[in-house]
């Protein structure tokens, strides 16, 4: 709508390291409109859809202790963290910060029906796309052998 902006930030974060997912109108800059307050530890790389009412993101899920990454969804006007794919890649141990880099990093497409994401769950890097309405997946790149492929993006 080009009113809007979603990014992550560790504004407001409850642990130093964390992040949480802020969705502001450029006409108004309120920096307590925390999307992901209170669901998620750290949410990482938000995309918000085209019709700009859904965050797609990297979450540390809840119901893995943390521990691994998952693609997550939320609403904007009504969050509530809905974890699409869980164990998609795990939390980076102390000093491994750089892998926080590539983390799922998703990308919606242009119609809003599918969502692209990195993932390494199956042992290299690689792109899928995953269908929101069904959970239909496809592993783009499963077939390039061990080369790793990370942040998609689609064209408009």
């Amino acid at each position: 709508d080009n009113r809007h902006a979603v990014f992550m930030s560790t504004y407001g974060a409850a642990t130093a390291g964390s992040y949480l997912l802020y969705w502001v109108d450029k006409e108004n800059i309120d920096p307590e409109r925390a999307i992901t307050w209170g669901f998620s530890r750290s949410s990482l790389f938000p995309d918000l859809s085209p019709d700009g009412n859904r965050i797609a993101y990297a979450c540390a899920d809840k119901s893995n202790s943390y521990t691994v990454w998952g693609l997550c969804l939320t609403s904007v006007q009504n969050p509530a963290q809905i974890v699409l794919k869980p164990d998609l890649h795990p939390t980076p141990a102390p000093g491994q910060q750089e892998l926080y880099q590539h983390a799922v990093t998703p990308s919606w497409s242009p119609d809003g029906e599918w969502v692209a994401y990195a993932s390494d769950k199956d042992g290299d890097w690689d792109i899928y796309l995953l269908h929101v309405a069904t959970n239909y997946e496809i592993n783009l790149t499963g077939s390039w052998g061990s080369s790793d492929e990370r942040q998609p993006s689609w064209g408009p």
